[in-house]
């Protein structure tokens, strides 16, 4: 379902509260969620005698790192290649819950409108 094109101006209050309680159970029960994204890095030694970095290679990695969506400058982890898939899940898991944060955001804001927010 595409919930950021449906029209809510138009849904009955019951509908409203149905796809509000659904949006809510799309949000992760168990915390194993992260708002970030992990990106892929190659890093450069700096060591004069290096093979990789002093021969115009590309340099040393990729290395994953995961960045929050809020963090400032210097807010990356580092992500063990051990680790990735379960970050990567996590991250997934807070996209999920944003887009239902959005439409519960969205549904909340009709009913406000309607005077019905209870």
């Amino acid at each position: 379902m595409d919930d950021h094109k449906t029209d809510l101006s138009g849904m009955p209050a019951p509908d409203l509260a149905r796809l509000r309680a659904e949006a809510a159970s799309r949000l992760s029960q168990d915390g194993r969620v992260m708002v970030g994204r992990v990106v892929a890095e190659r890093r450069t030694c700096g060591r004069p005698n290096c093979s990789r970095c002093g021969d115009g290679l590309p340099g040393h990695g990729p290395y994953r790192y995961f960045v929050p969506r809020r963090a400032g400058r210097g807010g990356a982890v580092y992500v063990p290649a051990a680790l990735v898939g379960e970050v990567s899940a996590y991250t997934r898991a807070g996209e999920a819950c944003e887009d239902a944060l959005e439409l519960l955001t969205r549904v909340n804001a009709e009913l406000l409108r309607r005077r019905e927010l209870d």
